[in-house]
């Protein structure tokens, strides 16, 4: 073991040491209620795995607080996607204007929305995800004529 991880042991054993005796605060070495040669006897009775399971411990506690104080505030993940839901709201609305009258005028017609699809299609009129080479689907067309009526409303 290098000096740095001696001298990280030492301080969890006393740490360790301090807490078996009902001492919670991690007090400096000359403030402690043990006397020196206490502690000493003390450290050298614990095992390295004790140490190791402590060490890593405090070092996965600090590592929490770090990631905690780096997180967002709470609820700032759903001002954001309430946010995002506005926006893309908006964008289906003004992709969405000029196909509405289109299906409505099939559907006046008596067309199913597997046959609009395919009119859609056929016409060579794109989806909103055309760059996927996605082709209208007949639960896309149900959801162009419900946005149409939530518009009238």
């Amino acid at each position: 073991m290098d000096r740095a991880t001696k001298t990280a042991f030492r301080e969890i054993a006393v740490i360790l040491i301090e807490n078996s005796f009902g001492e919670h605060s991690t007090k400096a070495a000359s403030t402690s209620p043990l006397s020196d040669a206490a502690r000493l006897q003390a450290i050298e009775s614990l095992s390295v795995t004790e140490l190791w399971r402590e060490y890593r411990r405090i070092k996965d506690e600090e590592r929490f607080r770090r990631q905690k104080a780096r997180r967002f505030p709470p609820g700032a993940h759903l001002l954001g996607g309430q946010r995002a839901a506005l926006v893309n709201q908006e964008l289906a609305n003004k992709f969405y204007s000029a196909i509405i009258p289109i299906v409505a005028e099939l559907r006046e017609r008596g067309l199913s929305l597997r046959a609009i699809a395919w009119e859609l299609d056929g016409h060579g009129i794109e989806c909103r995800n055309h760059r996927h080479g996605q082709k209208w689907h007949p639960m896309q067309v149900a959801r162009v004529l419900r946005r149409q009526a939530n518009s009238r409303k």
